[in-house]
């Protein structure tokens, strides 16, 4: 067996499901596509939680 190697902590999983319970099903589900969407060789990974308000466009 080979040791997990998810490169996000959380792991995907993990972040779906408090997306979820934090933002509601369509947010959830837009915040867990898109952090799905980064598991890809051209993204460091690393901490990634949830953000605790749904980000805003404004910068």
């Amino acid at each position: 067996m080979t040791p997990p190697s998810c490169r996000f902590h959380p792991t995907c999983s993990s972040y779906g499901l408090e997306a979820l319970q934090k933002h509601g099903a369509i947010k959830g589900l837009i915040l867990t596509v898109i952090r799905i969407l980064k598991c890809q060789p051209f993204h460091a990974g690393g901490f990634d939680p949830v953000p605790e308000k749904w980000p805003s466009r404004k910068k």
